[in-house]
């Protein structure tokens, strides 16, 4: 679908916007077409850096700011690396209007959709019923609700979330496709979520990954958006959710009675509270090398009850024996065991463990681009015990003191 991509520009901040071929110093007979042509492109990408800096993938107003903003990482701009159709050139009588190359054209029409992700009240402005998501761990969510459910399980909306950290990221248009008017932009970012200790242990996990983003210039929507996690990260966040108040979680939204009326006689027969815990407790977390969710995995169903909770359509993906959902489709029993290659290149990938290494203050490193951080548990059975154990001590060093003293 599309066009080959150039090597990205070195990675310095959102700020770092590619949407523009080179433009070399002209000689001073250049024609007036072709002045106007990078007057525009000029115009074009000073109005997408300024967007880029403040609005691209912006962070969620509940979220964490921290010291390490996408402000403090720099900002340079480079017009060297996007792909765009260079063939094209206004006519010989165009006006004085200034033009745009089909591939400029595009880029600036995805900067005037203001386009963030966590901004869910104007999905249906970004995205139509044929648009997903897809993270090949986990699979496609097609659709602005679809879409909306799952990005919302990676935020604070999740009931297995506290909180969002938004530490860096940086963006370039990297490819456009002149057959199909989409243009194709890539963004690396590095986060953090703080995990709710009502179900969770609490902890604190920083991660990097990468998004593609294809936009369509012909309908103004996105069409696809392939995210990138690694996979010591995708083990490290399910980890997280392997507790027993989670599990409750998960057989009570099965046995609930918004599940029990959905399955209806797909709902399993005899299934207790107590036999669901068991039968849950014996699945994997995650299967293979990648670590993937999608199938009969404890993972998937971590991740389907919470769509479940408030929409029962998901309740065929929760259930622990085959089950169809209204769709016609069945989850959570065998992974496509979709390989993060099919979307993201090594090259790609190798970036984004380069960008973790540079974050090291985060505790990321270039081998797993995961960190994470426990909880600190002040009041936990641990330091009780061993507070209890000083007091002990110094009860029976004032018990002896007093002794001492009666017998001088």
């Amino acid at each position: 679908m599309e066009a080959a991509v150039d090597e990205l520009a070195p990675l310095t901040g959102y700020n770092n916007v590619i949407l523009s071929k080179k433009v070399e110093e002209e000689p001073a007979t250049m024609n007036a077409n072709r002045r106007r042509r990078i007057v525009a492109v000029g115009a074009f990408c000073i109005a997408t850096l300024a967007f880029f800096g403040c609005s691209f993938l912006m962070n969620n107003r509940r979220s964490i700011h921290t010291t390490a903003s996408l402000a403090s990482t720099g900002s340079t701009t480079s017009l060297e690396a996007a792909v765009i159709d260079s063939s094209y050139d206004p006519p010989a009588d165009a006006d004085d209007t200034p033009s745009l190359t089909p591939a400029q054209s595009c880029g600036a029409a995805f900067v005037q959709l203001q386009f963030n992700i966590f901004n869910y009240d104007a999905y249906n402005t970004y995205f139509d019923e044929s648009s997903y998501v897809e993270l090949a761990q986990t699979g496609v969510y097609k659709g602005p609700d679809a879409i909306e459910e799952y990005v919302k399980f990676v935020d604070d909306h999740s009931p297995y979330i506290q909180a969002r950290r938004n530490y860096a990221g940086e963006s370039a248009m990297t490819g456009f496709d002149p057959m199909t008017n989409i243009c194709k932009f890539t963004t690396y970012f590095i986060e953090g979520v703080d995990f709710d200790p009502a179900l969770t242990p609490g902890n604190t996990v920083n991660f990097g990954g990468i998004l593609h983003s294809y936009y369509s210039a012909v309908t103004n929507k996105i069409s696809t958006i392939h995210v990138y996690y690694t996979a010591p990260l995708t083990l490290v966040f399910f980890t997280q959710l392997q507790t027993k108040r989670v599990d409750d979680f998960v057989c009570d939204v099965l046995l609930g009675q918004g599940c029990l009326a959905e399955l209806g006689d797909q709902a399993e027969r005899g299934l207790t509270k107590h036999k669901c815990l068991k039968r849950l407790s014996h699945l994997p977390l995650a299967e293979g090398e990648e670590h993937w969710v999608d199938g009969k995995t404890q993972g998937c169903r971590y991740l389907h009850s919470v769509f479940a909770l408030t929409n029962t359509y998901h309740c065929a993906h929760v259930s622990l024996i085959p089950a169809e959902d209204p769709k016609g489709n069945i989850k959570c029993q065998t992974s496509a065991y979709v390989s993060p290659k099919e979307f993201f290149t090594q090259t790609e990938i190798d970036r984004l463990y380069d960008l973790c290494g540079r974050h090291t203050s985060l505790g990321l490193d270039q081998d797993t681009c995961v960190h994470l951080i426990k909880r600190h548990h002040p009041s936990s059975k641990k330091s009780k015990k061993s507070s209890d154990k000083s007091s002990k001590k110094s009860s029976k060093k004032e018990t002896t003191k007093k002794e001492t003293r009666k017998r001088q």
